[in-house]
């Protein structure tokens, strides 16, 4: 077992903690066998927060409240993502780690459940919603990001009906060139039209070729999601774009 105050010994520090970064430190200690641990020894909050066996009277009794307070919050983030759930068979509040909270259990695959948290599959375009948000779910960053800007590629091509052989930095020039781009928004002025050729073919050949010739290019869960979105909202503009253009 292992208890809070070994897993973060300094009340000030558990304090300091984000909520999904304490979310991960009760997580692990119910996940080591104490009660909550399976649906065999389900817990009950009331239980567990009782005054007389808290985890939290491990700590200096000023503190008591306050860290009281914030895991009840880690509590109802656990609950939330499911990595908390409804112990089979109970009706009456007990709940116990999920096997999906288990297997989350290590910060490195705690990292990615909460960076996915981060990214709603709801808002993407379908061009790239079971893609990116797939690989992006298993951790694999690089490949969300390549598959995001792929999926612009994709969308713009179609938009401009281009050939298949037309891909990346040309291909967006051409459909965003102030002088014949079909995407060209010729509400801009000129030098806004060039800019908004020098995003799309920025992004394409800064984020979708590097990551399709080297592994491991993009590490980082919260890198990836601004990444991905940004994909996403160019996709969505680049559809106004074509609407506005009487393309579709």
């Amino acid at each position: 077992m292992r208890p809070i105050n070994v897993i973060v010994p300094d009340p000030d520090a558990l304090l300091a903690l984000e909520i999904p970064e304490l979310a991960l430190v009760l997580l692990q200690h119910l996940a080591s066998g104490n009660e909550g641990s399976s649906p065999a020894r389900p817990v009950l909050m009331s239980n567990f927060f009782n005054e007389a066996v808290s985890p939290v009277r491990a700590y200096p009794a000023q503190f008591h409240t306050a860290i009281t307070e914030h895991l009840i919050m880690a509590w109802q983030w656990l609950l939330r993502e499911n990595l908390l759930i409804p112990a089979p068979g109970n009706t009456q509040g007990w709940v116990c780690v999920s096997s999906r909270g288990h297997q989350a259990v290590t910060k490195e695959e705690f990292d990615k459940y909460r960076h996915a948290a981060l990214l709603p599959r709801g808002i993407l375009h379908p061009s790239m919603s079971a893609t990116a948000f797939s690989a992006f779910l298993r951790g694999e960053y690089d490949i969300a990001i390549f598959a995001a800007f792929r999926a612009l590629e994709n969308v713009v091509r179609e938009l401009c009906k281009y050939p298949n052989e037309a891909i990346g930095v040309k291909l967006m020039r051409d459909a965003f060139d102030p002088r014949s781009g079909p995407l060209t928004d010729k509400a801009l002025s000129i030098a806004e039209q060039e800019a908004m050729a020098h995003v799309y073919a920025g992004s394409i050949g800064l984020f979708k070729n590097p990551p399709s010739h080297r592994l491991n290019s993009f590490t980082k869960g919260e890198q990836a999601v601004s990444l991905v979105l940004f994909a996403n909202s160019l996709i969505k503009q680049a559809e106004d774009l074509a609407r506005a253009n009487g393309l579709i």
